[in-house]
């Protein structure tokens, strides 16, 4: 996915036309440029190329995102590894399940650094390329063979629809790995309380599993999806409709309920949750209290009297 070869004609039109004519551009370049040119100041071309650089500069960063990509699923493989090592490792060889979640966590960090790494780029793409879009000329008045009409269509194309999750991928319908013990012990809030086997210690644990990071709350399951949107507004929104990867909450008093809805398809709704027996356990009790479902939207909205939230993640565009 590389279009570098777009970005150095791009360069070479833009250095042309501004080499040709010190005041103006030559009326000999009218034809290409349909007349709009021969109407442009030198100081608006000096804009243009720097909105050509930015768009440039974009294409390079999104060059580095597909080998951050790569980074990023080699820690993936590295964490399977380790899981499926701890998971076949003697429970009285302490020194070796020490040394695998040692090793988990240290791949669950870099996997995690790369991932921000790759959104902060992704962000830094979509300002460049939004920015430049205000002082490029539209394809429309162009040449059709003008190299702009190809780049900027081309662009267009790409960066309008680039999305990370097409390339950081989360099976959100896997089941929990309670191996993970990051998740499910040493970060989660509610492990700390005591709380293992609650529908909030399971959400907290299943989120982390999918994204990664804390969502941030720490409250009764009516209240998750509104402290998980207050911690990451950037990432996730409050909504009445339910989407692939969202935490819900079930508003009624005076505690809730809470899960995780891990697909939304064709009318269809399959969600994890736990605490099917209502109680706090231990955490070897906790691991078999939770279960997924699949049901119609509106029946899993209608349970709940309609009285329910959805924190919906938002998507990385540029």
């Amino acid at each position: 996915m590389s279009y570098s070869s777009y970005g150095a004609r791009l360069t070479s039109t833009v250095s042309n036309l501004k080499t040709n004519n010190n005041d103006m551009i030559n009326m000999d370049f009218a034809s290409s440029w349909e007349g709009s040119a021969s109407r442009m100041q030198l100081h608006h071309l000096d804009e243009l190329h720097g909105a050509v650089e930015d768009v440039l500069a974009a294409i390079d960063t999104l060059n580095e995102v597909l080998n951050d990509i790569d980074s990023y699923d080699a820690y993936k493989l590295q964490i399977k590894k380790w899981e499926d090592r701890l998971a076949s490792l003697d429970p009285e060889d302490e020194a070796a399940i020490a040394d695998a979640q040692v090793n988990i966590a240290k791949a669950r960090n870099s996997m995690n650094e790369r991932k921000a790494v790759i959104q902060g780029k992704i962000s830094g793409i979509n300002a460049k390329y939004k920015s430049s879009l205000s002082v490029i000329p539209p394809t429309e008045v162009v040449s059709t063979n003008d190299v702009f009409a190809n780049v900027f269509s081309s662009s267009s194309n790409i960066s309008s629809s680039f999305d990370i999750s097409q390339y950081v991928t989360v099976n959100y319908n896997e089941n929990p790995n309670f191996n993970n013990t990051e998740a499910w012990v040493y970060e989660n809030p509610y492990s700390q309380a005591g709380l293992y086997g609650q529908c909030t210690w399971f959400a907290w644990g299943k989120f982390y599993e999918m994204y990664g990071y804390s969502p941030g709350f720490t409250g009764n399951g009516n209240q998750c999806a509104y402290q998980l949107v207050n911690s990451h507004p950037d990432k996730f929104e409050i909504s009445n409709t339910p989407q692939t990867g969202a935490v819900f909450s079930y508003k009624g008093y005076p505690y809730g309920h809470t899960g995780v809805i891990t697909e939304v398809k064709d009318g269809m709704l399959t969600y994890q949750d736990g605490n099917y027996d209502g109680v706090t356990n231990s955490f070897e009790v906790a691991k078999h209290d939770w279960g997924t479902k699949t049901v119609p939207v509106q029946d899993f909205i209608n349970r709940y009297g309609g009285n329910i939230v959805f924190a919906n993640p938002k998507t990385y565009t540029c």
